[in-house]
Formats: structure tokens, sequence, C-alpha cells
């Protein structure tokens, strides 16, 4: 390279680097303008308010979702119920078919004293159709159990006829009194609850041998006698 294409090459670096030297010391020498205070608190008002607009779309979510489990639980309270009452009514339809089936083996039967664990059978089903655990006998349901152990005592005894007898009261008054304490039902067939000076009380098909101890049950009145359900004619 020729002296001159050197020189003149150098001079144009430092041309350059005066120029950047220039635009730099001008640069710092001119006045910035500062930040806006401002902006930053608009920034931090601005996520302020996104924290407590989030905020509250989680309580109102909170609140919507306990708002569907209460809705819950009353479906399934309402679930609940409906397979009691159809538990329930499947028992007592259980219970008049196998009563209907009883009333005609005892018609047909000389000997009716082996039907008894038929009464036990039902009784135990009916029971747990209810949700009813002996000895721990709820007040609308004994009624119903004396009434069965009546017909299971008859039928030991081979009494056709008031088997027969029972077996009628029970199933014209069984969905009554099932939902009547047994106060209610001696009160309704024209009893009065009271107390007796023995177990046996006012039972038409009181065993043989009573306990000795003070007891409450339905005094029928003069010349009538409690089944269980209702009142009816020594």
């Amino acid at each position: 390279m020729r002296v001159t294409d050197k020189i003149g090459t150098l001079f144009f670096v430092v041309l350059i680097i005066a120029l950047a030297a220039f635009i730099m010391s001008w640069a710092a020498l001119t006045p910035r303008e500062p930040l806006p205070i401002n902006g930053v608190n608009d920034i931090d008002d601005t996520l302020v308010v996104r924290v407590n607009n989030l905020e509250d779309s989680l309580l109102d979510l909170e609140l919507e979702l306990s708002d569907m489990k209460e809705r819950l639980d009353d479906v399934d309270d309402r679930l609940d119920l409906l397979n009691a009452t159809f538990r329930e009514e499947l028992g007592l339809t259980n219970a008049e078919v196998r009563l209907v089936l009883l009333r005609n083996k005892i018609v047909t039967l000389d000997d009716i004293e082996g039907l008894s664990g038929d009464v036990l059978d039902m009784r135990s089903e009916l029971f747990q159709a209810f949700d009813v655990s002996p000895p721990n006998i709820p007040p609308n349901f004994e009624d119903v159990d004396m009434v069965f152990g009546n017909l299971e005592r008859v039928i030991n005894q081979g009494d056709e006829v008031e088997a027969l007898h029972l077996i009628d009261v029970i199933l014209n008054r069984l969905r009554t009194n099932v939902d009547l304490t047994v106060v209610e039902a001696c009160e309704v067939a024209g009893g009065e609850w009271t107390e007796f000076p023995n177990a046996c009380v006012d039972n038409c098909y009181a065993p043989d041998i009573c306990a000795q101890v003070l007891t409450d049950g339905c005094d029928c009145g003069p010349g009538m006698c409690w089944n269980g359900l209702e009142c009816q004619e020594q």
C-alpha cells in the first residue's frame, strides 16, 4: 500500500473516532427528563386493583362452591328420604302379600303350628325395611311388634280362628298404625293408655304367666282388650 493511502486511511479512522467522541459527549451533556414519579404509582395501583379483583373472584368462587355443596347435600338428603320411603313401601307390600299367603295356608292346612316361622320372618323383614333393630323398638313400632307376637302365639297354640282374625286386623291397620306411636294407636282405637299391675296389660293374647311388674298399656275398657292394633271384644 502506498504511503498516501495509509495516511488517508488513518485520517478516516481518526475522523470516525472523533465523531463518535463528539456524539457521546453531547449525549452526556444533554439534560435528561426524569421518569415521572406517578408512572410507578400508576403501575402499583393497577396491580393492587388486579389483585383485589382476583381476591373478589376467588371469594365469589368459594361462595358458589359452598352453595353447590349445600345443594348437593340437599339432594343427598332427598335421595335418602326417597330410598327410605321406597324401602318402607316395599316392606309393607311384602308383608301384606305374605300375610295373604299365610292366611291361605292356615285355611288349607290341618296343623298350623309350624307356620309360626313365617310370622317371625315376616316381622324381621318388616323391621329391616323400616330400619328397626329389636330390642330397640321405636314407639311407632311397639304395637306392630305386639300384634305380630300375638299372631305367632295363637299360631303356636293352633288357634286357626284367632290367627285368621289377627291377619285381617294386621292387613286393615298395618299401614295406618306404622305411622302412629302405640299411645296414639290406642287412643285412635278408643282406648286409654294407662299403667297396669303386670306385663300382660290388656293384651287379648297374653300368656298364662305374666311378669308382676308395673307396665304401661292400652286399656280398652270393660269386655274389650287390645290386640296390638285395635280394641276388640274379649
